[in-house]
């Protein structure tokens, strides 16, 4: 375990130089098709960018942004932290792409596909949130679970049952030994907060994740690329925890945000807003303290902060490149 830290050490120094070096495509954008682009999102060492629309998955190599696959469909899709494979929900299936030969590694078939999905850092494993559609309690929520399973064989490994829904999995731990899920409680029709759990791989066992004292509202936290950190956006504050102790690390009150993300690195969060205003604010994710803002050229939930600059779709079927003025 020990040896995949520090390989995973090596591969962040060696991505976030990369990073850096990332330059804008002519134009400063770069023409994906005619769907509205919801989702960009780009690998470790600026290798490798996704963009999803309602047509499906288009992967590009960076930096030469030649396109690689195409996925019809597909949706939803994560990285595997090293950046090599690209896992998508097909339908009811999850299939497991080596991004350098563009072959289909897995494709397994089951309830798997309906949710968020990520790769642990061995590469041998996929948890994926998925919906019992036929377990549907007296609010009519659907009962989410994650499942684990094997990209070698498919094998399942363990399925975690997360609760009613809205659901998902936000990723494995500094070592792959848990897997980290979030789901909204609501304790009035117009009171919610968002619960995470820690879930052993080894033993099963669950660990509440403390939230920060403000949490509270519909926001969905996200974890870091090592697994360590959790970040929560709600309510006008950012707060960053330790993922194992649920110390507060920093909090930032007045942040306009909807969503929030780590850089591939873990080294910068974005915290961007959906509204009109478009308004994005780059964050040091040590400190806390804010390095650049900028204005989207349309409201985007998710976005990627690569570099130099913030990586964010538009309803004409295009990933924007706005360039981050520190």
């Amino acid at each position: 375990m020990k040896r995949l830290a520090v390989l995973t050490l090596l591969l962040t120094t060696a991505a976030l130089a990369e990073e850096k070096t990332l330059k804008a495509p002519d134009g400063g954008a770069l023409k994906v098709g005619a769907q509205p682009v919801g989702v960009v999102h780009v690998s470790s060492g600026a290798k490798w960018l996704v963009a999803t629309s309602a047509g499906g998955a288009t992967v590009f190599s960076l930096p030469s942004f030649e396109k690689k696959l195409s996925i019809a469909k597909a949706w939803p899709e994560g990285f595997s932290p090293d950046g090599a494979l690209l896992a998508v929900g097909e339908g009811s299936a999850v299939s497991v792409y080596d991004l350098a030969s563009g072959t289909k590694l897995l494709s397994k078939i089951g309830r798997y596909g309906s949710g968020e999905i990520c790769v642990s850092r061995s590469n041998k494993l996929v948890a994926c949130a998925y919906e019992l559609r036929t377990a549907i309690d007296k609010d009519n929520e659907h009962n989410w679970h994650a499942g684990v399973f094997q990209v070698k064989d498919g094998d399942d490994m363990r399925d975690l049952g997360i609760g009613a829904g809205p659901a998902g999995v936000l990723g494995f731990g500094p070592e792959d030994e848990e897997v980290f899920t979030w789901r909204w409680e609501r304790f009035s029709n117009t009171d919610f907060s968002t619960a995470v759990v820690a879930h052993s791989l080894k033993t099963g066992e669950q660990r509440i994740v403390k939230s920060p004292p403000k949490q509270r509202g519909l926001g969905v936290p996200r974890l870091s690329p090592a697994g360590d950190r959790l970040v929560w956006s709600t309510q006008g504050e950012l707060t960053l925890t330790d993922a194992k102790t649920d110390q507060v690390l920093w909090s930032v009150e007045d942040v306009k945000s909807s969503s929030v993300h780590f850089s591939p690195d873990g080294e910068r969060l974005v915290a961007a807003a959906m509204d009109k205003s478009g308004e994005a604010v780059l964050f040091d994710a040590k400190s806390g303290k804010k390095l650049a803002a900028v204005t989207l050229p349309e409201p985007s939930y998710e976005v990627a902060l690569v570099g130099d600059f913030l990586l964010s779709g538009t309803k004409d079927g295009k990933v924007v490149f706005t360039e981050l003025k520190r």
